[in-house]
């Protein structure tokens, strides 16, 4: 069922029962359950404990492709024609997931040493009240260019790939994503208009960990029930061929 979500609040709203600031939020239309969370000041511990404005995302992931398109002011800007854009993600597919791909359209990811926030990787989102603490992976990582792309592969074995053209990005989970768990990641937007309203899309999709065929289930249990059967009669004393 295609369910369209659009958004442009000025309420409080509110996460595992906490107060989110009210502020004027960009507006979210999306392909399945999408909304904007929190738009404010967000503190980066592993920054110093830089502070600076963020946008948050959270989705409830159902089908294989699942699309945003967001519309901004220019005075909606988190920093200079960019977004600090987070998410957060949760696996409602019924399936497990390997790694998440996102395409964008209408702006790139950015990919800047300075600020250091400006850098897509995982994420931890804390709390939303009075503006969450949000850790960045990357510190514990390393970073290798590869033909102008960049792969950030971090201590726990996860990875993040962001394309040379900056305009997809995918992210391999150290472990499976489970059905109705979440993640976090940071995606920060840029290239977008200097002084103008406008519009970019995130398109988003999973690869699922591949089910066994009926074929082979059904090939495994005779093999199990074969050699069961030939261990009992050996132990039946009966002859096995």
């Amino acid at each position: 069922m295609r369910l369209i979500t659009s958004l442009r609040l000025a309420a409080i709203i509110s996460l595992a029962g906490m107060p989110v600031a009210a502020t004027p939020i960009i507006g979210v239309t999306g392909t399945g359950g999408a909304s904007v969370i929190y738009e404010g000041a967000v503190t980066f511990p592993d920054f110093a404990d830089f502070v600076g404005d963020a946008t948050i995302v959270s989705k409830d992931h159902i089908s294989t492709e699942l699309i945003l398109d967001v519309a901004y002011d220019a005075a909606d800007y988190d920093l200079p024609n960019a977004f600090r854009w987070g998410e957060r993600i949760t696996n409602s597919s019924g399936v497990a997931w390997t790694d998440y791909h996102i395409d964008i359209t209408g702006g790139t990811f950015l990919f800047q040493a300075s600020p250091t926030s400006a850098v897509p990787e995982f994420a931890a989102i804390g709390s939303l009240a009075g503006g969450p603490p949000i850790t960045i992976e990357l510190v514990d990582g390393t970073v290798a260019d590869i033909a102008g792309a960049k792969e950030m592969t971090n201590v726990d074995g996860s990875r993040v790939l962001l394309s040379a053209s900056a305009t997809s990005v995918w992210f391999f989970f150290a472990n499976p994503v489970l059905p109705t768990e979440s993640f976090d990641i940071w995606i920060p937007v840029g290239g977008l208009n200097s002084s103008s309203s406008g519009t970019f899309q995130l398109t988003q999709s999973f690869s699922s960990v591949p089910e066994p065929s009926t074929g082979v289930l059904t090939l495994l249990g005779a093999l199990l029930f074969g050699g069961v059967a030939k261990r009992w009669r050996r132990r039946s004393g009966q002859k096995t061929n």
